[in-house]
């Protein structure tokens, strides 16, 4: 799956900045193998309807795509260090911005404006 950005008005949002933010501080040789999604694309690879990838608050790592080589245990002990929930999915860490359930409001109102 390629990476998506998410359409500019969810990109502009200060909880997508704010997950951001936090990515970049997980000093972690990583490549983002599944950020912002539709709802086509969530459905694809059995997403969950309320996912956070759906409002471009989460995203999937695969450590050690570009030289140094992290642990899925390393990335996701970074990713926590700097304020994410990380989760590891067995071929890549999950990171989050909110724990599960606290964004279904938002997913559910945006639900209507994405593909």
């Amino acid at each position: 799956m390629s990476v998506q950005v998410p359409p500019p008005w969810l990109l502009a949002w200060s909880q997508v900045q704010a997950f951001l933010a936090l990515v970049r501080r997980v000093e972690a040789d990583a490549t983002p193998s599944s950020w912002w999604r539709g709802l086509a694309d969530n459905a694809r690879v059995g997403g969950h309807p309320f996912s956070q990838h759906l409002v471009a608050t989460a995203a999937d790592f695969v450590p050690g795509r570009t030289g140094r080589t992290w642990t899925n245990t390393e990335l996701a002990a970074a990713a926590r260090r700097a304020g994410l929930i990380a989760i590891d999915e067995g071929d890549h860490v999950h990171l989050q911005l909110h724990p599960a359930g606290t964004l279904d409001h938002v997913v559910e109102y945006v639900r209507r404006w994405i593909p």
